[in-house]
């Protein structure tokens, strides 16, 4: 059953409508369709980058700190301390700051004596 009046045209039914035809329920299905897509890809891209961050927040190192001072307890700048492993015969040496300060970053742990 349809009715026509004022140029609007109003269906009951089943008949088709000029306000809801296939093409643009299809139209907007598709659109739906790519949003959630969209919107798929980003969340999956962000929860990779929040589990990768988990992971590399796993890793173990560690760092260490001190100055260096004479018997007096006055600082010395630019002295050169030197970082040794004998487990894995590694060497670091840094050189310490104008207050006798020094600090290695980023240390494997290793086995305590």
């Amino acid at each position: 059953m349809s009715v026509r009046d004022h140029g609007f045209y109003l269906s009951f039914g089943h008949e088709p409508s000029p306000f809801h035809s296939g093409p643009d329920k299809e139209l907007l299905g598709r659109r739906l369709y790519m949003r959630s897509r969209k919107q798929f890809a980003i969340l999956s891209i962000m929860q990779l980058l929040v589990t990768a961050s988990f992971i590399a927040a796993q890793t173990s190192s560690s760092s260490l700190q001190g100055s260096v001072t004479d018997p007096s307890g006055s600082a010395i700048g630019g002295a050169s301390v030197m970082l040794s492993s004998n487990e894995s015969k590694l060497e670091r040496t840094m050189v310490t700051g104008t207050q006798g300060e020094y600090r290695f970053f980023a240390l494997l742990p290793g086995p305590i004596p």
